[in-house]
């Protein structure tokens, strides 16, 4: 109530014959605001015991709901500092499907909203990448059908052309409905998925150096002496294949 109004407001319950009562919210030892309670019944001094029992339960609620209401804005604040996207994802036996909850991550990892796909998730699905559409959908139905862990590394293509690697595992739990609710976890992996790939690259090269070297190459473990690997060169040097030089060692030559 602004400033005055209290006294406009009292004033009028008064002239239509009802009584208000005022009562100080206290909450973890702070005051919280003011509880006004209006009737037809005009009040003295003290309230009734029903209503001093209305009050209390009154005030439990409001209690209760304060709590829950603080606890989704500290839900909401931490899951916007993930790299990534905690979600809820639902499917229906008649193939419907949908993310009840999805946290403001979803975004950067789709480019939708969590209002957008709260009630269809077809707009998801339209962010694969074609190549892993598939493969999606069957590692889908497969934690559906035995209700096993779901997890799948695949990539998307959004509105920039830029193909992103994305990694996600969620628990599926079998809902009353017939439906299936997956709780989980997405989030990119485009980085590690490049440094992965050029390390395959590189291996892939010194592999090839390795094998086509004219010069002979030899690994040896350092405590035995055994043969871990050699090149065709060394095959040729030493007259022995690759498969006998496995089981010899450096000293036997």
């Amino acid at each position: 109530i602004r400033p005055g109004m209290d006294q406009v407001f009292d004033q009028w319950l008064t002239m239509n014959q009802w009584s208000s009562v005022y009562l100080v919210y206290i909450r973890w030892g702070e005051q919280q605001g003011l509880l006004a309670f209006t009737t037809d019944v005009f009040y003295q001094l003290h309230l009734s015991v029903s209503d001093q029992m209305f009050v209390s339960l009154f005030v439990r609620w409001l209690n209760a709901t304060l709590e829950r209401s603080e606890r989704s804005v500290q839900l909401q604040r931490l899951t916007a500092q993930l790299p990534g996207m905690l979600y809820q994802f639902q499917m229906w036996p008649d193939g419907r499907s949908a993310f009840p909850y999805s946290s403001p991550g979803i975004l950067s990892i789709y480019e939708v909203t969590p209002e957008q796909v709260e009630k269809d998730a077809a707009i998801v699905f339209t962010k694969l990448h074609p190549d892993d559409l598939s493969r999606i959908q069957q590692s889908i139905e497969d934690s559906l059908t035995t209700l096993s862990r779901w997890h799948c590394v695949y990539r998307t293509m959004l509105s920039d052309g830029v193909e992103r690697w994305l990694e996600g595992s969620a628990q599926p739990q079998r809902m009353e409905d017939g439906s299936t609710l997956w709780h989980g976890y997405i989030h990119d992996v485009t980085e590690e998925k490049h440094i992965a790939q050029e390390r395959e690259l590189i291996e892939a090269r010194l592999r090839s150096f390795f094998a086509l070297s004219p010069v002979s190459i030899a690994l040896n473990d350092l405590q035995t002496g055994r043969f871990v690997d050699v090149n065709h060169a060394m095959e040729v040097l030493t007259g022995y294949s690759a498969e006998e030089l496995i089981w010899l060692d450096y000293w036997h030559l």
